[in-house]
C-alpha cells in the first residue's frame, strides 16, 4: 500500500511539473511581443490587419527577432525581393539556395512593408473581406494564398496567437501584460503598457525616464505617449525641438499632456495616403484632434476638406472626408 501511495505521489509531482512548465512561457518569445505590440496594433488601425496576425508572424519568421536574416536585414517576416522590389537586400538560403530578401533600415519600415505587401497583393485580397478579430481565417488564408511552404503554418500562427494570448490586441481597449513567468497584470491601457521582458506597468517614473517605441501612421513617425511624459522629455529623447513638436502635432501651450496620446515626431501629411481609407465616423467623446492624429493628417486641412469652422463642434455619426 506504501509503495502504491508512493507512485501516486511521484505521478502527482510530474504532472504538476508539466504543468507548471507549461504556463512557463519563452521568454525571447514575449520580450518581442512587449517590444512591438504597439507597432502590431497601430498597423492594424491603419490597414485592417489583425495585430494577433502580424505578431505571430513576426515570431514565426524571425525566430522573434534572433534569426540570421532579422539580424542582417531587420526582416522579420521572411518577404523575398519578388520583381517589384527596387530597395536593399541580402541572400540567404531558403527553399533553394541564395534567394534574395529584402533588406530594411529598421525594423519598423519591415512591419510597414509586410502590411503593404499583403495589401497591395491580389492574392492576398480576400483576406481583407475577413473580421480583424478572425484571426483564424486569416491564419487560414495566409497559408492558402502561399504565403509560406510549411504545411502547418496555419496551425502554428494560432498556436502562437493562443499561447501567448495574442487576440487581445486585436480587440482595442485594454489589453494584459505579458511576463515570462506566464503571469499577466490584467486590464493595462494601451497608453499605459510598455514592453520589455518583465512587462512592466509606466505609472509614473519618478526615478528614471522610459524610451517610447516608434511607429509609422499615414507613413509618419509619431509615438504613443507614455503617462508623465512630457514634450521637454520626448524633445531630449529624440533631439526634436520642443516648438517643433508643438508644430507637427499643432498643440496650443495650454494643451495638457496626459499620456496615451499619439505624438509625431514629424510634420504630418494634408491628407491620408491609403485610397481605400476615404472617410471617418466619428464616434462620442472623440475630437477633431484626435481624429487627426489617429490617421496622420493636419488639423487644418481636415477642417477645410469637410467645411468644418473652429467654432462647430462635430456631431456623434458625422462622416468626415479624409482625402
Amino acid at each position: 500500500m506504501f509503495r502504491y501511495k508512493g507512485i501516486v505521489a511521484f505521478m502527482l509531482l510530474v504532472i504538476m511539473t508539466v504543468y507548471a512548465e507549461s504556463q512557463t512561457l519563452n521568454a525571447n518569445y514575449v520580450n518581442y511581443i512587449n517590444n512591438y505590440k504597439d507597432v502590431a496594433i497601430a498597423q492594424m488601425n491603419q490597414y485592417k490587419i489583425p495585430a494577433s496576425i502580424t505578431l505571430a508572424q513576426g515570431l514565426l519568421e524571425s525566430a522573434a527577432g534572433r534569426s540570421n536574416l532579422a539580424a542582417a536585414s531587420n526582416n522579420h517576416f521572411g518577404i523575398k525581393c519578388h520583381t517589384t522590389w527596387t530597395g536593399a537586400r541580402v541572400y540567404a538560403d531558403d527553399d533553394v539556395a541564395g534567394e534574395c530578401f529584402r533588406k530594411y533600415n529598421t525594423v519598423l519600415e519591415s512591419y510597414n512593408d509586410h502590411s503593404l505587401f499583403l495589401l497591395e497583393n491580389k492574392r492576398y485580397s480576400s483576406l481583407f473581406n475577413l473580421s480583424t478579430t478572425d484571426y483564424k481565417g486569416w491564419a487560414k488564408g495566409l497559408k492558402a494564398a502561399g504565403y509560406a511552404t510549411a504545411p502547418k503554418y496555419a496551425e502554428q500562427l494560432i498556436n502562437l496567437i493562443e499561447t501567448y494570448n495574442l487576440d487581445q490586441f486585436d480587440r482595442g481597449g485594454s489589453y494584459s501584460v505579458l511576463s515570462s513567468s506566464g503571469n499577466k497584470k490584467k486590464n493595462v491601457s494601451a497608453a499605459q503598457a510598455i514592453g520589455g521582458a518583465a512587462g512592466i506597468l509606466v505609472l509614473r517614473n519618478l526615478l528614471g525616464y522610459v524610451p517610447h517605441n516608434s511607429i509609422l501612421i499615414n507613413g509618419r513617425e509619431c509615438v504613443r505617449l507614455n503617462p508623465g511624459t512630457t514634450l521637454r522629455m520626448l524633445s531630449k529623447e529624440y533631439g526634436i525641438p520642443k516648438l517643433n513638436l508643438r508644430h507637427f502635432n499643432e498643440l496650443s501651450r495650454d494643451f495638457e499632456l496626459m499620456g496615451g496620446e499619439i505624438i509625431f515626431l514629424e510634420k504630418k501629411k494634408a491628407r491620408v495616403s491609403r485610397k481605400d481609407l476615404r472617410t471617418h465616423q466619428v464616434v462620442e467623446d472623440e475630437s477633431l484632434w484626435q481624429i487627426a492624429q489617429q490617421h496622420g493628417v493636419r488639423l487644418k486641412p481636415l477642417m477645410r476638406r469637410n467645411n468644418i469652422s473652429g467654432n462647430n463642434p462635430i456631431m456623434v455619426g458625422t462622416v468626415l472626408r479624409l482625402r
